[in-house]
This record gives C-alpha cells, sequence and structure tokens, in this order.
C-alpha cells in the first residue's frame, strides 16, 4: 500500500460553468465529496485522532486535511468517488478530471 496517492493533477480550477453554462456551487460539490468520504470510512476532522502510516492516511481536498481515512479503505472509497464523477446527477460529476483532490498521508 503505498503512504499516498494521488487522485487527480494538481491544478487550479479554470471553469465556473458546469456542461449546461451554469455557475458551478463548489460548496455544494464540496459537501458531496465529504459526505461520500464519510459514507466510505473517512473520519472527518473534528473527530480526528492521533493515528497514522501504515493505519490510516489523511484525506487532503483542495490543500486542506480534512480528515483521515483506513489505508484499507482507501482503494473502496477511491472506486466509489470514481464511480461518482460518472452519474451525472452527483455533484461530483461537475469537478473537471484536474481539480485538485488528494488522499496523502
Amino acid at each position: 500500500m503505498p503512504t499516498s496517492l494521488l487522485l487527480h493533477s494538481v491544478k487550479k480550477v479554470t471553469s465556473h460553468f458546469d456542461c449546461n453554462g451554469n455557475l458551478k456551487d463548489f460548496l455544494r460539490i464540496r459537501k458531496s465529496i465529504l459526505r461520500s468520504l464519510v459514507h466510505n470510512g473517512m473520519i472527518s476532522l473534528p473527530n480526528l485522532e492521533k493515528a497514522g502510516p501504515p493505519d490510516f492516511v489523511n484525506v487532503l481536498l483542495d490543500g486542506r486535511v480534512i480528515g483521515l481515512i483506513a489505508s484499507n479503505k482507501v482503494e473502496d472509497a477511491v472506486a466509489k468517488l470514481r464511480r461518482e464523477k460518472f452519474r451525472a446527477s452527483s455533484p461530483v460529476s461537475f469537478l473537471p478530471f484536474d481539480h485538485c483532490f488528494i488522499l496523502a498521508s
């Protein structure tokens, strides 16, 4: 198990519009990602314990630590987030592939 996992390249998001020309709601997108991660085993920031690799890895979103996730749950969480990106009804689907989203130790 690697100590860090980069899901998408780290670039600034330049488009503020979705595929229909509507302004993206980045707060809604961020909340949707957080809900999905918590549902898949992430411990959110207010509940963090002193834990680290190899049992847990930090979860970063937009360059900020938002929680921890057990190392054995990382692959499943990543797979579920990737599936979310392709569901048209999911706020996560409006994120471009180059949006900054990192799971790292």
